[in-house]
């Protein structure tokens, strides 16, 4: 299934798509994410962490584009310690422009970079990369503005679809709300 979908979007970015037929716009992006986990084994409190990277958008007409991404972020929750996943993240997204507002969804992948514990005995958080799967499956769902053809705001929820846990029989997966701000680069 994984080889399958980053198949499916490196596809999408070698041979999918005739680029000079297509509006291009440039995206860095950056803003909060609130996290928790979700899951049968999953009770602890949401926590606040860093989220950013850069969008492509790619406008297949003047109200339908698809929005590969590339983003770096913290997922986790905590129960008295902090638990904190760092995630590199691709999201494909269908987006529709409604005006000056525009909603978007699809799927999301994410590929574990790190991940730490910071216990009550611990400075620094303790290295915990092993108790966690390294690949997450989620699905992104959000909307936002577009301020004069230049700065976009958007909000979305990202639902994981798969256990993250590695083994330790606890079923726990991520859950997320963004708050992003970007600034639109035109391409062509």
């Amino acid at each position: 299934m994984r080889r399958i979908l980053l198949s499916a979007f490196v596809a999408l970015f070698v041979c999918g798509f005739s680029v000079s037929a297509m509006d291009l716009t440039l995206q860095p992006k950056a803003g909060l994410a609130f996290t928790n986990a979700w899951g049968d084994d999953a009770d602890a409190d949401m926590i606040v962490n860093f989220a950013g990277g850069v969008a492509l958008e790619m406008g297949l007409s003047e109200k339908f584009s698809l929005q590969p991404e590339l983003l770096w972020s913290v997922k986790g929750a905590e129960d008295g310690d902090a638990l904190r996943l760092h995630y590199l993240e691709i999201p494909l997204l269908a987006k529709v422009d409604l005006g000056m507002p525009f909603l978007y969804a699809g799927p999301s992948m994410g590929f574990l970079l790190t991940a730490t514990y910071d216990g009550e005995t611990e400075v620094g958080g303790e290295d915990v990369k092993d108790w966690f799967e390294t690949f997450d499956l989620g699905i992104a769902m959000g909307g936002g503005v577009t301020i004069n053809d230049a700065f976009e705001i958007d909000a979305r929820f990202n639902l994981g679809l798969l256990n993250v846990d590695d083994g330790r029989d606890f079923d726990s997966r991520n859950m997320a709300i963004g708050l992003f701000l970007g600034y639109n680069i035109p391409l062509n």
